[in-house]
């Protein structure tokens, strides 16, 4: 089984077991399960992020830089419309922080931010040239977010804001 976590949460948990006994496999993406004709993994991944995309870009963006940011129920979706392989390359970082620092982890109380860096094999998928990547939120009220993309030489960019509550 692979399974991605953020903060404890399944982000995509895919069982690359043999498919149960009417030929299906359970995707988990946040919170909710598909179940998806064996083989067909990427593809239906694909089609989540697809749809996230296209819910997402219909708003406004919450932040524009290299990725456009969007906030999508309790999602941060990354879109790049033109997107190359190099785009992708990178560490992306996301830091939260929380109205109130006790709803932090033990160990992230003293920094005082949430820190969900990721990379982009883990959160998205590159489909119709486009790069989308998703990232759930955790059920915190959140003050502030950092985010974007650094590599040896330092950081690529970055963009901050600070969500409506």
């Amino acid at each position: 089984m692979a399974q991605w976590l953020q903060g404890g949460t399944p982000y995509v948990s895919i069982d690359f077991g043999a498919p149960d006994f009417d030929g299906y496999q359970e995707i988990t993406y946040g919170w909710t399960i598909y179940r998806v004709p064996f083989g067909n993994y990427m593809d239906r991944i694909i089609d989540v992020l697809r749809a996230s995309r296209e819910q997402a870009v219909a708003g406004t963006p919450v932040a524009r830089s290299t990725f456009d940011l969007y906030l999508l129920n309790d999602e941060l979706v990354y879109v790049r419309e033109q997107c190359a392989p190099e785009d992708t390359e990178a560490w992306f970082f996301l830091h939260l922080t929380p109205v109130d620092a006790d709803d932090l982890p033990g160990e992230r109380r003293e920094h005082g931010f949430d820190n969900l860096d990721f990379r982009f094999g883990t959160r998205g998928a590159r489909f119709d040239g486009r790069c989308v990547a998703s990232v759930p939120l955790p059920g915190y009220a959140i003050a502030g977010v950092r985010t974007g993309q650094y590599a040896d030489g330092g950081q690529i960019w970055s963009a901050a804001f600070a969500p409506e509550r």
